[in-house]
């Protein structure tokens, strides 16, 4: 019951924060995974009344582009890819700076759909100039229609449904990412 608690406060925040007439029940993440251009790949979790839907899940295989990483191309190509489906969650969630957070937002507007797009970002904070070492990151909601980021940590049960599914999305376009990685390395043999 707590759980369950939990996750409507949770939800309930992000309704408030979005100023949506209904509580966000359906919440897809999208995440890319590359590394140095090679085998990019995408993910696409969903989570329905905050908890995994698992047979939901979709990976995306993304064109290797000529000049190696460029997620924002990566990140159009996804949304594009995913307008073309139907069931479209109650809000669209992205893992990624905020260049690609605007441009998932600018795809869905751009298409005529008015899900909201928020992202889940890190700010990295240095102590001093000498200091090497990054402090603690802070995860913040970046919402592109508001221009505003706020920190999670002012809001435990929201922060608890975006972390897992940013986690989530993370590990399941790194899996395929992997697979890819492995069988080419397989094949140059």
């Amino acid at each position: 019951k707590r759980k369950i608690d939990n996750i409507q406060v949770g939800l309930e925040t992000l309704q408030n924060i979005l100023s949506l007439p209904h509580l966000p029940r359906v919440l897809e993440c999208f995440d890319i995974a590359i590394w140095q251009g090679s085998s990019p790949t995408a993910s696409r979790i969903v989570f329905v009344d905050g908890i995994p839907e698992k047979s939901r899940y979709r990976h995306y295989h993304l064109k290797e582009l000529p000049e190696g990483n460029n997620d924002f191309e990566m990140m159009k190509e996804v949304i594009t890819r995913r307008l073309t489906k139907d069931n479209f969650p109650d809000v669209f969630i992205v893992d990624g700076g905020k260049g690609q957070i605007n441009i998932f937002a600018k795809k869905i507007k751009e298409s005529g759909l008015s899900v909201p797009v928020v992202g889940i970002v890190k700010s990295k904070v240095k102590n001093n100039y000498s200091d090497s070492k990054v402090q603690k990151s802070v995860e913040r909601i970046l919402v592109p229609s508001l221009g505003v980021d706020l920190p999670l940590i002012e809001n435990r049960h929201l922060m608890k449904i975006l972390v897992e599914m940013r986690d989530e999305a993370h590990r399941f376009s790194r899996k395929l990412h992997h697979k890819q990685e492995k069988k080419k390395l397989f094949q140059a043999d």
